[in-house]
């Protein structure tokens, strides 16, 4: 991923700038998925810069670039009016695996996990924030290796409507959101080698739900050429509806392949309804996924996180 551009305001008055169409606040997500074409898609688009994190992306504005965008007052304030602070927690995110960390726990980085609730309609926001570390997680591989986060997943909204949106702070080294989803499947996305710009051939922005494809963690190619990028099948750049997750496409990490630096993700967001019961963490209701924008593995590996009661 290309440095995060912190340029919106500058370039807008330059006139350099071609805004996304405006759609400030938080976006519905129907389990039925979104009408592309004569298909349907998990997903829906957010910020439509940055080519998914392979070029520059251009924050959010009240006037520009800002679907499924919100702009609270701060971080611990609600996206939306009439929304308390019920709940914080600072997650280590922890991979354990046989390949890369020889069963051994390797902490990558932390996930703060937040829950507003408006008691009057029995609502809640989830509310989570990503930050990578300065950590090799292969520790079988010479020199030090960054996880990249390309898809945070939340669980536990099956039968539940909801709204999903992000919060870009301004801080240097935030990412902000490229697409949302219902679906467990996430898709892998790909620039062209000679273009950043631009995406490779096979790699579409909506994932269709046809062909209907395995149900895996992740759907691509897991391959890499520096010369000639392999060209997925149509079925491997689809994913099946599934209405319990929520999936948001970003771009996190430490130091990437192209050496910037996205190590934070905005404030990703999920509203739906909730009782008042006493929240308590879910095994596995977090996942993190590594689809391989460019040479790497893909990894997919879950935490506790908050749900809805």
């Amino acid at each position: 991923m290309k440095n995060m551009v912190l340029k919106a305001a500058v370039l807008s008055a330059l006139g350099l700038v071609t805004a996304q169409a405006m759609a400030t606040g938080l976006v519905n997500l129907p389990s039925t998925g979104f009408a592309v074409g004569s298909d349907t898609s998990p997903y829906t688009l957010c910020n439509t810069t940055g080519n998914f994190g392979s070029d520059d992306a251009t924050v959010p504005t009240t006037t520009a670039n800002n679907t499924c965008a919100v702009f609270p007052a701060n971080v611990n304030t609600a996206p939306e009016a009439s929304f308390s602070l019920i709940t914080s927690v600072t997650r280590n995110i922890v991979l354990n695996d046989s390949t890369h960390t020889n069963n051994s726990d390797v902490t990558v980085g932390n996930v703060v996990d937040r829950i507003w609730r408006k008691a009057s309609t029995n609502e809640c926001i989830y509310g989570a924030q990503i930050t990578m570390s300065n950590t090799d997680y292969d520790l079988n591989t010479a020199g030090t290796q960054y996880l990249e986060i390309n898809d945070f997943v939340r669980s536990g909204f099956s039968g539940r409507s909801v709204d999903i949106g992000y919060y870009h702070t301004g801080t240097l080294q935030q990412d902000v959101l490229y697409r949302a989803g219902r679906t467990n499947v996430s898709v892998q996305h790909r620039a062209k080698l000679d273009d950043e710009t631009q995406p490779a051939a096979g790699y579409v922005a909506q994932p269709l739900t046809t062909p209907t494809p395995a149900n895996t963690p992740i759907n691509g190619v897991e391959a890499w050429d520096d010369t000639t990028l392999p060209v997925p099948d149509a079925d491997e750049q689809s994913a099946t509806l599934d209405g319990n997750y929520v999936d948001f496409t970003v771009d996190v990490n430490y130091q990437d392949d192209d050496k910037s630096k996205t190590k934070i993700s905005p404030y990703l967001y999920v509203k739906t309804s909730c009782s008042s019961s006493t929240h308590t963490a879910t095994a596995g209701a977090l996942t993190f996924r590594q689809t391989a924008q460019e040479e790497a593995p893909w990894i997919s590996f879950s935490i506790n996180g908050f749900v809805p009661n």
